[in-house]
């Protein structure tokens, strides 16, 4: 819930996707003509390195917290906005490539290379 609505991030729905996918290569079980849909998956990595690489910037009070390594409560706002500020900003990410390669970039390619970026440096 965050400021009274209920918001829904599918994070692991979209990890299944995308996993199907890249194991069937796109085909049988794993063929989806949506795939490009996907946004990236973000868990607690991904809002860290955005942050390192200074495309999202805390507040004072929420970097304290996490620098003091307190718990952000599941289902919490800051948990929320955590998530879906990653998500804007991968998506914003995909804009700016596309819009500087003067090509249309299909999503999913980039949140997979993001993805492996941020697993494979972390």
């Amino acid at each position: 819930v965050y400021k009274g609505h209920q918001v829904f991030l599918y994070k692991r729905a979209q990890i299944f996707a995308a996993d199907l996918w890249g194991a069937f290569g796109g085909q049988g079980y794993g063929e989806f003509y949506d795939i490009g849909s996907i946004t990236i998956m973000a868990d607690y990595i991904v809002p860290a390195v955005l942050q390192q690489l200074g495309v999202l910037k805390y507040s004072a009070t929420l970097a304290s917290a996490i620098k003091a390594n307190s718990q952000i409560v599941a289902g919490s706002e800051e948990e929320v906005e955590l998530r879906a500020c990653s998500i804007y900003a991968v998506e914003k990410m995909k804009e700016l490539i596309s819009m500087k390669s003067g090509k249309q970039v299909w999503l999913f390619s980039v949140v997979v290379v993001v993805c492996n970026f941020l697993y494979v440096n972390i």
